[in-house]
């Protein structure tokens, strides 16, 4: 006959179990591996349901519902911290949990846990609680103030949260200074009054403006805004590719940049686009042309046929527009010749498409045309440093003389460049040849007789030709504009 075991003993292979179980348990949960450190634990309390069991598992519960949460799995979270409730109902419940309750819409119960649990959460805890409240209050969802006494902050304190906001979108400044004074420091609202206080710093004290949505913790209920608000004040080139946090948050944050509709319905349809080569770039340039601007559309149009151009000249009328024309096609082969990276071929190229600009009747000098002929007629020297590297030698035929003559001749078009002229005085300096340095200088110092770089030149220029007490002269002005 078998003796009756004493209620509360253990045979020592349910202690060996126990603790290998706990052993494994603990190993998993430190190291994140939250399913594994469930399934250990819940096995555990099975075996041995002591305190620090289902201390574990709720601890192992909470790590897997903020995994989930992390990738976007809300409701599948939302079961894993109502098992974590049932586990440890002594426990007040976590603001994650809370925060998830009131993203889901289930206000009441949010609000019935915040109720029950007043006294032992957390000042932190409760504050963040009371943040989620306030913003999704002020965003019109009323439920949540259901119930709460009329002297709330949360509903005292929304006029002047609401007024605020009204205040930054029309710009005034004056109104907004006095709005965000009536939302106390310890108000819901505060770190809404301070995304605005931000925003309103940003054009004259971005550093300051940074400082202030540093001071908004993650577990807000504005942190959604100030992300958006970081996004904006962050670089505008980079912009579209940090602005990773859902599209609500991505629109907010590039209408702050100052991105208008037309500019981020672009974006989005060129980013979901995946026919990304030149027939479907072609076609969106040509949808959005009217926003764009014709010209504008229709020069990166040009862009995308370069690569295959002669063969691809065809692709620009599938993408909606009107053929080449022969200028088009002469700005095209330009553009080709630089691929090359062979000068002289370059710039006949450039040559073609400057004859082709100046016509039978040339352009005024300084008007838009006329700039656009200059900067042609100086490419090759912009791509190639040539009147920067070449030393002249005097031979007619050389890439130096050519360079140099074009860059003289867009001087006609475009008078106002000081540096062309003393480009092209040094460049003759170490060729010798004053006479053309002399008449380069006289156009120079007429249009900008005290520049300093022009000054130096022409004393250069008369020490070169041994006129001493010219340069002598030019070293007096010198020195009377700069003195060190």
């Amino acid at each position: 006959m078998k003796k009756t075991r004493k209620a509360g003993t253990a045979t020592p292979k349910t202690q060996a179990s126990s603790g290998a179980l706990s052993t494994h348990a603990q190993h998993d949960l430190a190291a994140g591996r939250w399913r594994e450190a469930i399934i250990a634990y819940k096995n555990l309390v099975r075996v041995a349901d002591t305190p620090a069991a289902r201390e574990g598992l709720a601890a192992a519960y909470a790590g897997r519902a903020r995994e989930l949460m992390a990738k976007g799995m809300a409701r599948e979270a939302l079961t894993i911290w109502e098992n974590r409730a049932q586990i440890a109902p002594e426990r007040p419940p976590e603001p994650d949990y809370l925060t998830l309750l009131l993203r889901l819409g289930r206000f009441a119960q949010a609000r019935e846990q915040s109720v029950r649990w007043a006294d032992r959460l957390e000042p932190a805890t409760l504050a963040s609680l009371r943040s989620h409240l306030a913003a999704h209050y002020l965003a019109g969802a009323t439920e949540v103030v259901a119930g709460l006494p009329a002297d709330d902050p949360i509903l005292t304190q929304a006029e002047a949260a609401n007024r605020s906001i009204d205040d930054y979108c029309r710009g005034d400044d004056v109104a907004l200074g006095t709005s965000l004074a009536a939302i106390p420091f310890r108000s819901p609202y505060r770190d809404l009054a301070l995304c605005l206080k931000a925003l309103q710093r940003l054009p004259t004290a971005p550093a300051e403006a940074t400082g202030m949505l540093a001071r908004i913790d993650d577990d807000s209920g504005f942190a959604p805004l100030r992300r958006a608000c970081e996004l904006a004040l962050g670089p505008a080139e980079t912009l579209t590719e940090r602005a990773t946090a859902g599209e609500v948050t991505r629109r907010f944050a590039l209408t702050l940049a100052g991105w208008g509709e037309a500019r981020q319905a672009l974006w989005a349809e060129a980013h979901q686009n995946p026919d990304t080569g030149p027939r479907g770039l072609l076609r969106l340039l040509n949808r959005h042309r009217r926003e764009l601007g014709e010209d504008w559309a229709r020069h990166q149009a040009l862009r995308l046929l370069l690569p295959g151009f002669p063969k691809s000249a065809g692709l620009i009328t599938e993408g909606g527009g009107p053929r080449l024309s022969e200028q088009e096609r002469l700005l095209l082969s330009a553009w080709q010749s630089e691929d090359r990276r062979d000068p002289f071929a370059t710039l006949d190229a450039w040559d073609r498409y400057c004859e082709h600009l100046i016509g039978i009747e040339p352009p005024p000098p300084g008007t838009d045309a006329a700039l656009r002929i200059a900067l042609c007629l100086r490419r090759v020297d912009t791509l190639f440093d040539v009147l920067g590297q070449m030393h002249p030698v005097g031979d007619s035929d050389d890439l130096d003389v050519e360079v140099a003559d074009r860059v003289e001749q867009s001087l006609h078009y475009d008078p106002d460049d000081r540096d062309c002229h003393e480009r092209l005085i040094r460049y003759h300096l170490k060729g010798d040849h004053l006479k053309e340095v002399r008449s380069l200088l006289d156009q120079g110092l007429k249009r900008f007789p005290a520049d300093v770089g022009l000054l130096t030149a022409a004393m250069d220029a008369a020490l070169a030709g041994d006129a001493f007490k010219k340069a002598a002269r030019y070293a007096r002005e010198i020195l009377a504009l700069d003195p060190i």
